[in-house]
């Protein structure tokens, strides 16, 4: 029982993560479509559509459909495509600032035996 209230509890925060994802992308999304239709010179309401008393941004509706496609493909995916640019990015920057800083003798410590 106290398994099944845990997952309860978990699959609730998931989805007011989900809704909260949601309504975040939709604000930004339409503000980055009007900001680029007055970038190339148009009004910002170009991109509306009149549906009765309801205006639809469709390019904000595409850019929607693209970040909730992404945010379906899956945590792992991403998680991995972290991982593995957050390791490469830190081992580049240690090397490039700490790299001239450590004395020659301390490091051929850790340089495998060559003959």
């Amino acid at each position: 029982m106290r398994f099944l209230m845990l997952a309860v509890k978990c699959r609730i925060v998931a989805c007011n993560l989900i809704l909260e994802y949601t309504l975040s992308v939709a604000v930004c999304a339409r503000a980055a479509t009007a900001y680029g239709a007055t970038l190339v010179g148009l009004s910002p309401e170009a991109t509306l559509i009149s549906l009765g008393p309801f205006k639809l941004d469709i390019c904000a509706v595409l850019l929607i459909a693209a970040l909730g496609t992404l945010l379906a493909l899956g945590t792992k995916e991403s998680a991995t495509f972290n991982s593995g640019s957050l390791a490469a990015v830190s081992d580049v920057s240690l090397s490039c600032l700490h790299g001239p800083t450590v004395k020659s003798r301390i490091s051929k410590a850790f340089i495998p035996y060559q003959e």
